[in-house]
């Protein structure tokens, strides 16, 4: 052959022997690709299941409907609320196999919850061996009259506990008489006959002597209520002429804005304009607490943007301008009524408490109103210390807080169960708010007479109720004292904790120090 020729042969052979490497080079790392690497996996097309197809057993049926029944119990609700589309339309998002009930079974079952929450509360109240009452009459937006009945007692861990006895209606006139019939009633269906050991109620003179004759008949303490105590003083303070004058111009005000949509507007405004907080104005009413102070307060607070619009002729004429005109002098006495007023409503919340012990908070706080809030000062303007004058002597007669001339006098006031409350909480146990030493002793010689009063009852008391027992330790260490007296004395050398402390939780820890003392304080 030609070296031409040679050549091409070359060439075509070397191109042909490069093709089928590259062949067999892209075969091998196929095959090296599908050992080697991780095959791509298909996903997996799920079908949904709808939720009309989700399975509803006996037992998700059950916890529904015992939702609805809570939800209807707990917010009041009328049994018709069964009914109601929305109800439906929320039922058949989550759950739309589950079928409603009827009214008439949701009754049936609320029913059913009441007796089991009737049963659990009497067996509550069986382990327990004191229990107070609190009455509260009351009024419905029907105009109809009701008197609710509360329980409160400790659990064995000193948790204070409340509970609902009863909610009547008042069908017939509320005599004393028929008031304490049903009281009576009351203690001998829940079988607690022997184990009310007070009665707190409100000032009118129904429910007063028909406690008073409960208090004879039975050997149990009445406990006026404190904050509605404190009321009646607050509305004898602000009776007179010119108290009374300035809240009835500054209901007039507010009477004249929330009665009239375009004003109120003008007000919210006037508000939004100069980039103030959206607020409205409070009315006052005679039987609200301290409603006359948040009028005040609110209208004080709005005091620009109501002059404002007061002076706009747009939405007030002159002569209504002119009646409702308060001068400076007026703003001033406001701010001053406000101030006053201000820490009677911060006790008045504090003993509305339901969560804490209140009865012993009653003389120390109704004391230091007296010496420190009431007390009347040179730099007071005449209009604070009559407001000042007035308010303190009815506190002091109203709680029983007179200071008597002579120890004759001082032998023949009763001791409240307020002050022997005070004794037995470790916040107030020196009874400093007390301005006689004669008292204080008067009510500590009290307490070791209701001591004994607790030996004898214990030894007679069914085993329901275990104070803790000595061990041979405590005989050998001096822990524990036989002598009653001499249990209270090392109580009263106890050092008083401070005030924001929790009585409770002392008492929790102490019990088996002072177990005949604990059991007087509960």
């Amino acid at each position: 052959k030609s070296d031409s020729e040679s050549i091409c042969s070359t060439d075509i052979a070397s191109t042909s022997t490069d093709q089928s490497n590259s062949n067999n080079t892209a075969l091998a790392f196929t095959e090296l690709s599908q050992n080697i690497l991780p095959h791509k996996r298909l996903k997996r097309t799920y079908k949904a299941k709808q939720k009309s197809d989700r399975p509803l057993n006996r037992e998700r049926i059950e916890q529904i409907t015992q939702r609805i029944c809570e939800i209807i119990t707990s917010g009041l609700l009328p049994f018709s609320f069964v009914k109601n589309e929305g109800l439906k339309n929320l039922i058949n998002l989550f759950e739309p196999n589950y079928k409603i009930p009827c009214r008439k079974t949701i009754t049936t079952r609320i029913e059913t919850l009441y007796e089991l929450k009737l049963n659990k509360a009497k067996k509550n109240l069986e382990s327990i061996i004191s229990i107070a009452l609190t009455t509260n009459g009351w009024s419905s937006l029907a105009i109809d009259s009701y008197i609710t009945y509360t329980g409160h007692y400790f659990d064995k861990d000193w948790t204070l506990c409340n509970v609902t006895l009863a909610i009547d209606e008042i069908t017939e006139s509320h005599t004393a008489d028929k008031l304490k019939d049903d009281i009576t009633e009351l203690m001998d269906k829940w079988d607690i006959t022997n184990k009310v050991t007070g009665i707190t109620h409100d000032n009118t003179s129904n429910i007063t002597r028909a406690v008073r004759n409960l208090e004879e008949q039975l050997q149990i303490y009445l406990n006026r209520c404190a904050a509605h105590t404190i009321q009646l003083a607050i509305k004898k303070g602000l009776d007179n002429n010119v108290c009374s004058s300035l809240l009835k111009k500054a209901s007039s005000i507010v009477s004249a804005f929330r009665q009239s949509p375009k004003r109120s507007n003008a007000l919210q405004l006037y508000l939004q304009q100069t980039s103030q907080k959206l607020l409205t104005l409070f009315q006052s009413f005679l039987t609200r607490w301290n409603s006359s102070l948040a009028m005040l307060d609110r209208l004080l607070l709005l005091r620009r943007a109501v002059v404002a619009v007061i002076s706009n002729r747009e939405y007030f004429n002159t002569r209504t301008a002119k009646n409702l005109e308060m001068i400076k002098k007026d703003w001033c006495r406001c701010e001053v009524l406000v101030k006053l007023l201000k820490p009677l409503q911060l006790t008045t919340t504090v003993l509305c408490s339901e969560q804490q012990i209140t009865i012993s908070m009653v003389q120390p706080l109704v004391a230091s109103l007296i010496s420190k809030h009431l007390n009347s000062n040179q730099t007071d303007c005449m209009f604070a210390t009559t407001f000042k004058n007035t308010v303190s002597i009815e506190l002091v007669k109203r709680f029983s807080m007179e200071d008597p001339n002579d120890e004759e006098s001082i032998d023949n006031l009763p001791v409240l169960i307020a002050q022997m409350a005070s004794l037995l909480d470790p916040r107030y146990k020196n009874l400093k708010f007390e301005f006689s030493e004669q008292i204080k002793h008067r009510i500590q010689s009290m307490i070791r007479s209701k001591i004994l009063s607790v030996n004898n009852f214990l030894t007679n008391v069914d085993n329901c109720y275990q104070i803790a027992k000595k061990t041979v330790l405590d005989e050998l260490m001096g822990q524990f004292y036989d002598d009653d007296e001499d249990e209270f004395t090392r109580y009263l050398s106890e050092p008083q904790i401070n005030h924001n402390e929790n009585p409770c939780l002392w008492w929790k820890a102490h019990e088996n120090v002072y177990p005949t003392i604990s059991v007087l304080a509960k």
